[in-house]
């Protein structure tokens, strides 16, 4: 089997070999995608003889402004290359500053792919094209095995009557495959100019393309299929002066405003909120939601079961790149939790951590009312907070369940703990605990998060297990799923687990709120661990200096004792600090598995 070769991108760096995710030293992270590119084809160009596949993290806020073009390696099936970014949203508008992105303007292309067995996923791209036709976001270029992902491409502006394009995909003629699913793509149109979102090129016959769930909106043609073969299912045009085009060779549940769904499925998608391109299906929607067809049987890459967002795909599937995901809410002082967690590890080195959030609460603080941990965040400026924040929690074993003023509760076995946290107006993160063979597990119960006269139910809840404590706020490895956020909505003794084994548990919450405001923080929780042979951390982002700042800590209470984390009241003022430009804000709670 082949190894991997990892290399990290941040925009933050000032250049390195790319062997870490630092941004500063020898070893920092590359500092574009495309100096990754140059760097690696003169060390490794072929793939194959060296059995390895590599592949690029990449992350940073401020945009990486270089247009990328791969090529050079050496690729099969298994030795191949990924490219992978740090997006992670899951409620709110799509296109985010707060996350990896290539912002690219002028004559050329944003990303051009001329390599056999490539994947982009989770990439944002803004695309501002100059004055020449033919240019596109992202191109797949007479190749085969490439695949675009869970990806973003808009047009950020057309100040010039050219063609130009979304996402090309060019396959090798007669054999080429390639893949474009779970993409949003929008803001192709100027005039009578012939562009498209998704378009599918080249010359001679027998090469497809699979296009599958996309969202493609506000575009000249939305999807085209202008040669080869194509096949399309599930994707969702809307506001595109012409939808489809094109007779596709096999379609399934394609949706369009006007008449030209090549399945003669016609409707208006009710979205979030399309003016600011926020695409998510809304709760009222009767178009695209439970329309669409489960794909899930086919071959890979095509047997995926999540949307854009990770978010996994339930029952009758909904058309286009995002899943609709009921988010419940629970009031803050939510009745009484009681607290067993599940304890992921067992006895000996392993850990497991669970976590729950639920969306927002009235209430401006939260009571535990379990005998685990109980953990609130309140907003003060209002008497009755109107949103929830995030909160995370972490350990190196820990399952928490939340709903915002929660309290957590474990039983575990060894180093087991578990946390369960409950989101009501206020946001707090749970903890997490290790154990004495170096696994851990905790729980939080109860945690939320609030700011007062603000409210928001968009939440970006992941977690996981890591070697170092991350200093940004990307995405942990696992998102939460749709039954993640179900069962930290209310203090039940469900929990959501994460395991760690001799690492760092961390639950990290974001929530995404309408206006900068008033926000206080608490935690309560236990751990099956000592604190005092690991110490629980309650922490928020701070968006001015880019560094997380500790709120609280705890390295006295015994095991299997519920403590409290308080974080303190933070006023507008102050609280300007820690909101991003889209006003997010990032908690985490996080115990080293010992």
């Amino acid at each position: 089997m082949a190894a991997q070769r990892l290399r990290y991108v941040n925009t933050a760096s000032s250049g390195g070999d790319g062997t870490t995710n630092n941004t500063s030293g020898a070893d920092a992270a590359y500092a574009t995608l495309q100096a990754g590119i140059t760097a690696e084809v003169a060390l490794v160009p072929n793939l194959v003889t060296s059995d390895i596949y590599l592949t690029f993290q990449c992350s940073g806020t401020a945009a990486d402004t270089t247009a990328t073009t791969i090529s050079g390696f050496t690729t099969d099936a298994t030795r191949y290359i990924e490219v992978i970014g740090d997006y992670a949203v899951t409620s709110g508008v799509h296109y985010s500053t707060s996350y990896y992105r290539l912002e690219i303007s002028g004559s050329t292309n944003a990303i051009t792919i001329s390599n056999n067995f490539v994947t982009l996923s989770k990439i944002q791209v803004g695309f501002t094209p100059g004055n020449t036709s033919g240019l596109i976001g992202i191109v797949l270029n007479t190749v085969t095995g490439c695949t675009v992902k869970q990806s973003i491409v808009k047009a950020t502006a057309l100040d010039y009557d050219r063609i130009c394009d979304g996402i090309k995909s060019i396959p090798i003629e007669t054999t080429g495959v390639n893949y474009i699913f779970n993409n949003i793509v929008y803001g192709f149109l100027r005039g009578i100019n012939d562009n498209s979102g998704i378009i599918i090129g080249g010359q001679g016959a027998g090469a497809t393309t699979y296009v599958y769930s996309n969202t493609v909106y506000g575009c000249y043609k939305g999807i085209n299929h202008a040669s080869r073969t194509c096949h399309a299912k599930n994707n969702l045009c809307q506001g595109n002066t012409t939808d489809y085009v094109g007779a596709f060779d096999v379609n399934i549940t394609n949706l369009s405003e006007d008449a030209t769904s090549p399945d003669a499925l016609q409707g208006t998608v009710t979205f979030v909120n399309e003016g600011t391109f926020d695409f998510h299906l809304a709760s009222n929607d009767t178009a695209a939601k439970d329309a669409g067809t489960n794909t899930s049987g086919e071959s890979t890459p095509l047997n995926f079961t999540t949307d854009i967002d990770g978010q996994t795909r339930t029952d009758t599937w909904d058309i286009g790149a995002d899943e609709y995901v009921l988010e419940s809410s629970s009031s803050s002082s939510s009745s009484s939790s009681s607290s067993s967690m599940s304890s992921s590890s067992s006895s000996s080195s392993s850990s497991s951590m669970s976590s729950s959030s639920s969306s927002s609460s009235s209430s401006s603080s939260s009571s535990s009312s379990s005998s685990s941990s109980s953990s609130s965040m309140s907003s003060s400026s209002s008497s009755s907070s109107s949103s929830s924040s995030s909160s995370s929690s972490s350990s190196s074993s820990s399952s928490s369940s939340s709903s915002f003023s929660s309290s957590s509760s474990s039983s575990s076995s060894s180093s087991s703990s578990s946390s369960s946290s409950s989101f009501s107006s206020s946001s707090s993160s749970s903890s997490s605990s290790s154990s004495s063979s170096s696994s851990s597990s905790f729980s939080s119960s109860s945690s939320s998060s609030s700011s007062s006269s603000s409210s928001s139910s968009y939440k970006n809840f992941t977690r996981g297990d890591e070697s170092t404590l991350p200093t940004t706020t990307n995405q942990l490895e696992t998102i939460y799923s749709s039954g993640d956020y179900v069962n930290v909505a209310t203090q039940d003794q469900v929990y959501v687990n994460q395991a760690a084994v001799g690492q760092i548990a961390i639950h990290q919450f974001k929530q995404q709120y309408t206006s900068k405001s008033t926000v206080a923080i608490s935690w309560i929780g236990q751990s099956t661990v000592s604190c005092v042979s690991s110490t629980i951390y309650l922490q928020i982002y701070n968006q001015n200096t880019l560094a997380w700042e500790t709120l609280a800590s705890n390295n006295t209470t015994a095991p299997n004792t519920d403590l409290t984390l308080d974080g303190g009241k933070y006023d507008p003022i102050d609280a300007l600090n820690y909101y991003d430009a889209d006003n997010w804000l990032t908690f985490r709670v996080y115990q080293q598995a010992v």
